[in-house]
């Protein structure tokens, strides 16, 4: 991969230099070593000689930066011939030992994503780039999932534009209805991909563990997007029901997410009001309820009082609602409440009221 990466300076020249030439034979190798490079990557293999693409990714990167062109034919060119191989479905006897021409795409796409040289060109496919993510995730195959959630990555990094904070974690400064409001499209997949997930959660089979690959993903890139002041245009309200819903979901993980995408969710002028109703849908002692539902909603409870008081967006008699209660549920941090995640769960939420005295 060095040597490659070494040379590539040298090709991208080449191809740029091509493209400026008044002869049409010249100014046409370009596209027959994108479409040699295309084909190479289709192509059928008797074994794996790669790793994630190995050089192809860099070829193709090279000939597209090399346009200068503002309609950029070669790139739309390329990006659309990688999304339709991608998209292909696998064949029944695919082999985990060779390299599958759709794998392949999917970590070319991801290496024309990372390049900061293309610029916006590029993002006119999150849409298309997304759904292929989503989708590659519940693939049978274990190298497409990888390459799904690789690309994914590198997607949610470019469209959120993330800066690395103090504590070593990557924040967005895109609020919530601001990244709906550019990737409309995108805000209907993911929640059409929650809605799936918690109608999956709601008919539980004999007590089955539901897995859905996407879910995780999908809540990591809405707890990545900022809190709107408020919510005019309604498209942060569509994702209120499902996240509430996740609470209950059996997987830890998921419900710590739920509550982070929460968080980022709903306005900054409604969390006194969604704390409330949280804290007031907690149970009173000798209630029976699921430890899973207790516990997710303890942890939305917990991360919408945090953000709350670090923005002072909670009024004095929105706080004193919230503390009278939390003081009718202390049954929760007493004998009668065996579950030390609850316990815990509660006693933060305390500790953050404490501070305030």
């Amino acid at each position: 991969w060095g040597a490659v990466e070494g040379c590539s300076a040298g090709l991208t020249r080449f191809c740029a230099s091509l493209l400026k030439q008044q002869s049409p034979e010249l100014k046409a190798i370009p596209r027959q070593i994108l479409d040699q490079g295309l084909s190479d990557l289709q192509g059928p293999r008797s074994s794996s000689i790669t790793r994630r693409a190995a050089g192809l990714p860099m070829l193709l990167l090279c000939v597209v930066t090399g346009e200068e062109s503002k309609s950029q034919p070669l790139l739309h060119y390329c990006m659309k011939t990688l999304l339709d191989i991608a998209n292909l479905p696998l064949s029944s006897d695919w082999d985990q030992t060779i390299d599958l021409p759709q794998v392949c795409s999917v970590h070319t796409l991801q290496t024309l994503t990372r390049s900061s040289v293309l610029g916006s060109a590029v993002l006119t496919y999150t849409s298309n780039m997304a759904t292929l993510c989503l989708r590659g995730l519940s693939s049978g195959c274990w190298a497409m999932r990888n390459a799904a959630i690789q690309l994914f990555s590198t997607l949610t990094s470019r469209i959120l534009d993330q800066k690395p904070s103090r504590d070593g974690s990557s924040k967005s400064g895109v609020t919530s209805c601001a990244f709906f409001m550019h990737h409309p499209d995108l805000k209907s997949l993911l929640l059409k991909e929650l809605q799936c997930a918690t109608s999956q959660d709601s008919v539980p089979e004999g007590g089955q563990l539901h897995l859905y690959p996407s879910l995780h993903p999908v809540l990591t890139l809405l707890a990545k997007l900022q809190p709107s002041s408020d919510d005019t245009n309604g498209d942060c309200s569509r994702f209120l029901q499902p996240l509430s819903q996740l609470a209950a979901n059996p997987i830890h993980s998921v419900r710590v997410m739920s509550a982070k995408a929460l968080v980022a969710l709903v306005p900054l002028l409604e969390y006194g009001k969604v704390l409330a109703a949280l804290i007031g849908d907690l149970p009173l002692c000798g209630n029976t309820t699921s430890h899973n539902i207790l516990h997710g909603q303890l942890l939305q409870a917990e991360a919408l009082m945090g953000a709350g008081l670090e923005t002072g967006c909670f009024s004095p008699q929105e706080l004193q609602d919230v503390l009278m209660s939390l003081e009718a549920k202390l049954w929760l941090v007493s004998p009668a409440q065996r579950c030390p995640l609850i316990r815990a769960a509660y006693l933060k939420i305390v500790l953050l009221v404490v501070n305030l005295c």
